[in-house]
């Protein structure tokens, strides 16, 4: 269904109970359809590329969902509820107008990959270190004076992007993401680098 100029889906779609996968990016969703909240099957839901203005709390029901994009729309929050989606493997979040993510994204325990660039996020919460699995961070082209530093406790991160941010300094505890093998953070403010770092290896 993507790429057309849906706006909504009737409720004969909830008949569809085993389905695993729904594509209904770059259509004209401002709101999530509540149908879709009845699809305890799905694994991989997209949503990008749409006028989304709000995050629905019934996606919380999605207890199946591994893959997750809501990218490229017009949210400025999201709600508690994404943190029952506890077997994400990868959200995407990216390019929209986010200020703040939930304290309960650290419940997400199984994520791998998270995309949070092109945002407005002043700070990360300290509940990210709870989501001991990830691999890949972008928050690239927000507005992050300073990370948390529960950050060091991601010792399965490979990948972090920070460019573009308005960071001043690299909390210390960077030292300790001890698989961290690529780490952006041009065009920020940064003074100096912590001795730390040289723990990455």
């Amino acid at each position: 269904l993507r790429d057309n100029k849906l706006s909504s889906l009737p409720k004969a779609v909830a008949r569809f109970s085993r389905l695993l996968r729904l594509d209904i990016g770059q259509n004209d969703f401002t709101y999530l359809p509540e149908v879709v909240g009845e699809l305890h099957e799905l694994q991989e839901l997209w949503l990008d590329l749409n006028g989304m203005l709000e995050v629905p709390l019934f996606l919380g029901n999605l207890k199946k969902l591994s893959h997750l994009d809501i990218s490229e729309n017009r949210l400025e929050e999201v709600p508690e509820q994404i943190g029952e989606c506890r077997l994400l493997t990868e959200l995407s979040l990216s390019s929209n107008d986010l200020r703040s993510l939930p304290t309960m994204i650290g419940g997400i325990t199984n994520l791998v990959t998270l995309k949070l660039d092109l945002n407005d996020l002043s700070s990360l919460p300290m509940t990210i270190g709870e989501l001991f699995n990830l691999e890949e961070l972008y928050v690239a082209s927000n507005k992050l004076e300073t990370l948390p530093s529960s950050i060091g406790l991601l010792r399965k991160l490979v990948c972090l992007g920070l460019d573009s941010n308005q960071l001043q300094y690299l909390p210390a505890e960077i030292g300790s993401c001890t698989s961290l093998r690529v780490l952006t953070v041009q065009n920020n403010l940064l003074r100096n680098i912590p001795a730390e770092i040289g723990n990455l290896q």
